[in-house]
């Protein structure tokens, strides 16, 4: 018996275009993944970068200190800046508090950097983000009055938590000011004659709870400027000349719930019952009043401008350890510029880091954060058994603290050490600082 093969014209065909999308699939999956990897792994690294700008920037200003800041009024703030390898920096804010106190700020940046706000609880902050308190026409506008007296960029109260990640710029009159009547709830209110709930009633646009709007921006048709709820329209901030037919269309936004607005434009006054998320490119000139939580991102972030801290007081227990200056716990009281002041507690931990091996306060000539070449790599063995080298490598610690401020509990490091002659410790300065 013979069996003849039949003819399949065009099977080779789909199987060659099956594989040809299946092999397209697996590149692009492997695309996806290296891309994240690799961005994921850039931001490490300039997080790294920064950081160790930021104790370059501590190490550099004990370094070059100049006698005659000595004598620098308590409150004057003092900025040094320094250049780190490979384009990383470190701005350094010296204050003088009290005394012979100075409370030093190191700020490290490594890579691009990407109406007032008022918040009674906690802020979260994050992507390319401003906010000012000066008053001053926005770009382009030209019919504006006399600019009004300027205020803080941020109000807050003495409780309030901000996070920040990345690039946030925060400037005003202070840029930051902590205030009680941040958590007075007819700050947020009422308004002169008017209040919250009157200016809610003249809204001219209403959105449900847990909207979503995207590219928010001016709508014309014919020539006339559309009152638009969605697409929204929320008027048009860019003035430019001649003029446009949104620039004079001023509406009031009322969310009923959460609202979250990514990318675009608008003006006017936006009033948000629940939690306001602004994410992307979005901009707004005008006044917000969010009752919930604000939060918004985007790239890049920055954050400077603080309540000014103006006064350090302090008393530290110390344990009788022949071996080097060991705190057991210590008493912070806070003053600042504008009256408040807060109370922070210390309790130390046993576990210390020697920071030697990270080149911290110098080893052979050279001091962390030196450039020493693109990838230089070399390392030490050091026998803690030996007794010089114990005393040798001891010489800069970090130790591990528990940090009571008011209700809230955190974990951190701590570095300390008491000068010979220091009239408020004497019994510990009889054994060498760490």
């Amino acid at each position: 018996m013979r069996t003849t093969l039949q003819s399949e014209k065009g099977m080779a065909l789909l199987m060659a275009l099956g594989a040809i999308v299946i092999i397209g699939v697996l590149i692009g999956g492997v695309v996806f993944v290296t891309t994240q990897d690799y961005r994921i792994g850039g931001n490490t690294v300039r997080q790294a970068r920064a950081a160790a700008a930021a104790e370059l920037g501590l190490n550099r200003l004990a370094q070059d200190w100049n006698l005659a800041n000595n004598q620098r009024q308590v409150g004057n703030p003092l900025v040094i800046s320094y250049t780190a390898p490979r384009g990383a920096s470190a701005k350094v804010t010296v204050t003088r508090v009290s005394g012979v106190y100075f409370w030093a700020v190191s700020e490290g940046t490594a890579g691009a950097l990407g109406s007032q706000a008022t918040t009674q609880g906690n802020t979260t902050i994050n992507g390319n983000v401003t906010v000012n308190g000066n008053d001053a026409p926005p770009a382009s506008w030209t019919a504006c009055g006399p600019n009004a007296a300027n205020v803080a960029g941020a109000a807050i109260t003495p409780t309030t938590t901000a996070t920040v990640n990345g690039s946030v710029t925060v400037d005003g009159s202070p840029p930051v000011l902590t205030t009680l009547a941040a958590g007075d709830t007819n700050t947020y209110f009422n308004y002169g004659s008017s209040n919250y709930q009157s200016i809610a009633a003249s809204a001219n646009l209403t959105y449900a709870g847990n909207t979503q709007l995207t590219g928010v921006g001016p709508i014309v048709l014919g020539g006339v400027c559309q009152s638009s709820v969605i697409p929204a329209n929320w008027g048009e901030p860019t003035h430019a000349s001649p003029a446009t037919p949104c620039e004079s269309y001023f509406p009031i936004i009322h969310a009923l719930g959460d609202l979250k607005v990514t990318t675009g434009r608008g003006q006017g006054i936006l009033l948000v019952d629940g939690d306001l998320n602004i994410a992307g490119d979005f901009t707004f000139d005008g006044v917000v009043i969010v009752r919930r939580g604000l939060k918004m991102s985007g790239t890049g972030n920055k954050v400077s401008g603080r309540n000014q801290l103006v006064d350090v007081r302090h008393e530290a227990r110390w344990l009788d350890d022949p071996h080097g200056q060991s705190m057991e716990s210590a008493q912070f009281q806070l003053k600042f510029a504008d009256g408040s002041e807060r109370p922070v507690s210390i309790r130390v931990l046993p576990t210390k880091y020697f920071l030697k091996g990270g080149l911290y306060g110098g080893l052979n000539g050279w001091f962390h954060g030196d450039e020493r070449g693109k990838l230089y790599f070399e390392h030490d063995v050091w026998d803690l058994t030996d007794a010089h080298t114990r005393q040798r490598m001891r010489t800069l610690a970090d130790q591990v603290v528990e940090v009571r401020d008011g209700d809230e509990v955190g974990y951190g490091i701590i570095e300390y050490g008491v000068g010979k002659g220091f009239g408020q410790y004497e019994s510990v300065q009889g054994h060498p600082p760490i």
